[in-house]
């Protein structure tokens, strides 16, 4: 049986022959010289710039135009200017062009149509994966597969990923994004499905944008914001709620008999989840230590309590929140890993080394279980081990600076 997008011989159809190909805007997935490699073993040719004489434009996905409110990729209004004077020019996304590779697991291609764990996300796009998690919890990103707890994205969703963290950190308005999307949706299905994205953002009350300084809303609603210089002077601050208060006509006075506010589990978890990603971490763990008591679902209340512990660095008091978690699940492969970590962090190699394994048997693609048991096996001076592991995690992962390091220290090609 011969795998789609490949001849008998084992070269790749000449999917492009004869065309011309340009690119516009800057590639997620690989550097221009790389999609000109693709292009010509396609048969294809890659152009400066959009021509007559161009077939295919392909769009960048890496930074779409959110901080230019007027103005698409100076390439796609090429490709539109001579759409308008008939050339057969078709615009694609970067995805779409990738969906043309034919690429396989072992070959040039799997670093394209890999998945990506949270772990991995957080670290390429530096959004905390704490943050991630909860933006998975409230529907904003959709995992594309998730096994024993252990969620997936791919491609599409780290673009998705990419704009929720333009939304919520660049200072980027909801209304610049939309007006960027609207008129990149003229040529590409996927704005289409972004914009409905964003529909659900403008819904989310959780969601903050900062412009001009100020906290902002999707809905642009402002909200109150003590930045350092406020906090610096407490009579500032002391100033600023008293005017908000006057200005709201909000009265102080004590309510007599008012009945305490009983949470559930779930509402202190919720609480607890929202200080966390806000980096209160004491009242982080203080809220999902009420959250278990409360009888919450603590498998993933635990797992949570001990991350936020061992970023505090009370680590064996982490180690017994995640071992929590696996008493009540014991399939739960992010808490085998983090387990392992810790167990690392304090030089038990023996524990993280079982800790690794039990993570790697659970689920044999989930790269950061090789690598720290390559940097468990390492620690405990077993270095075959420790340079097994390392080559499992760079098939998955060849070319970060994760990878580096341990070709580094294990002194691997």
């Amino acid at each position: 049986m011969v795998r789609a997008g490949l001849e008998k011989r084992g070269r790749p159809r000449q999917l492009l022959r004869g065309k011309q190909v340009a690119i516009t805007g800057r590639l997620a997935s690989m550097t221009r010289d790389q999609a000109g490699v693709w292009i010509r073993r396609l048969g294809g040719d890659l152009a400066r710039a959009p021509s007559k004489k161009t077939s295919i434009v392909v769009v960048g996905e890496e930074a779409w135009p959110f901080r230019d409110k007027d103005r698409v990729p100076e390439g796609l209004e090429k490709a539109k200017r001579l759409q308008d004077e008939g050339c057969a020019v078709e615009v694609i996304s970067e995805r779409r062009f990738l969906e043309m590779l034919p690429l396989d697991d072992q070959g040039d291609g799997a670093d394209f149509q890999r998945l990506y764990t949270t772990a991995q996300l957080s670290r390429i796009l530096k959004v905390p994966g704490r943050r991630i998690r909860s933006w998975v919890r409230r529907g904003l990103i959709r995992p594309v597969r998730t096994v024993h707890r252990l969620d997936y994205f791919d491609f599409r969703q780290m673009t998705e990923l990419k704009m929720l963290r333009e939304l919520t950190e660049g200072g980027v308005t909801v209304e610049e994004i939309r007006k960027s999307l609207e008129q990149l949706k003229r040529w590409l299905p996927e704005a289409e499905r972004s914009l409905a994205r964003l529909s659900t953002l403008e819904g989310d009350p959780q969601i903050l944008v900062r412009v001009e300084g100020q906290l902002t809303e999707p809905s642009g609603q402002l909200r109150l914001d003590f930045d350092e210089s406020d906090a610096a002077d407490p009579t500032t601050v002391a100033a600023t709620v008293e005017d908000a208060i006057a200005d709201a006509e909000i009265s102080l006075e004590p309510v007599a008999d008012e009945p305490a506010i009983d949470l559930s589990a779930a509402e202190r978890f919720e609480v607890a989840v929202e200080l966390e990603e806000e980096g209160n971490l004491e009242e982080a763990a203080e809220a999902y230590a009420t959250a278990l008591e409360a009888g919450g679902e603590s498998a993933e209340i635990a797992f949570n309590l001990g991350n936020v512990l061992f970023a505090l660095g009370r680590k064996p008091e982490a180690i017994e929140r995640f071992e929590e978690a696996l008493a009540v699940d014991p399939k739960y492969v992010e808490a085998w890993n983090n387990l392992a970590s810790v167990h690392a962090e304090l030089e038990n190699w023996t524990k993280a080394i079982e800790s690794g394994c039990r993570a790697a048997d659970l689920n044999y693609d989930y790269p950061d279980a090789h690598y720290n048991l390559a940097e468990a096996y390492h620690g405990a001076g077993r270095r075959q081990e420790a340079k097994r592991h390392a080559r499992i995690y760079l098939k998955f992962d060849p070319h970060s600076e994760w990878a580096a390091g341990l070709r580094e220290k294990l002194g691997l090609p």
